[in-house]
């Protein structure tokens, strides 16, 4: 029978820990992507995304339960089945780091910081190269607003909540570079 169900993560249902766990470590075949590069169409990689998420809303649930162990494992599973050298990654990879981080895995949280914010930085970098009638579109705007947004975000992440001092120093050099590059030009113009 349905029944009212309040979440805190903001996403619909509960998390049902023990069974969730089961299905996804454990049971669910994940078709090889992780020993083969294989083309991976719009509707695959949108799939893939919705993976990551329900592990990294799995992880958090094991986090709310004080079973850090256990949402390690769930992300290691995550990343091992769906890689980021074979599944392209995206702001969608945020829930997943920050749940590393939450969990205790440092390591794992800064290396895809890393990943995310090189990534960023050179989206930042091609969009500014461009022509400025290309620039100007609804699209690229909207682009450059979420790529300065996750840059934000990694900032806050290493910098103020889990303090990771060298790997703050070069986010935060990132983040600067082009809220200093935007404040400079009076707006999103090319280079």
């Amino acid at each position: 029978m349905p029944y009212n169900c309040a979440t805190t993560d903001g996403q619909t249902g509960k998390v049902h820990t023990d069974i969730m766990y089961e299905n996804l470590v454990n049971k669910f075949s994940w078709g090889g992507i992780k020993e083969n590069p294989i083309y991976l169409n719009e509707n695959n990689r949108r799939m893939c995304m919705n993976l990551r998420n329900n592990f990294a809303r799995l992880a958090e649930a094991f986090i709310a339960e004080g079973n850090k162990e256990k949402a390690l494992v769930v992300l290691d599973k995550c990343m091992e089945e769906l890689p980021v050298e074979h599944v392209p990654i995206n702001f969608f990879m945020l829930p997943v780091t920050e749940a590393y981080y939450k969990a205790g895995g440092i390591e794992q949280g800064n290396n895809l910081v890393k990943i995310l914010a090189e990534m960023y930085d050179e989206n930042l970098e091609y969009y500014f190269s461009l022509e400025s009638d290309k620039l100007q579109s609804k699209g690229m705007q909207k682009n450059i607003q979420q790529s300065i947004s996750v840059l934000y975000r990694l900032n806050i992440l290493v910098n103020k909540t889990y303090k990771q001092e060298g790997l703050g120093i070069e986010i935060q050099a990132k983040f600067d570079k082009w809220q200093d590059f935007i404040s400079s030009n009076g707006g999103l113009q090319p280079r």
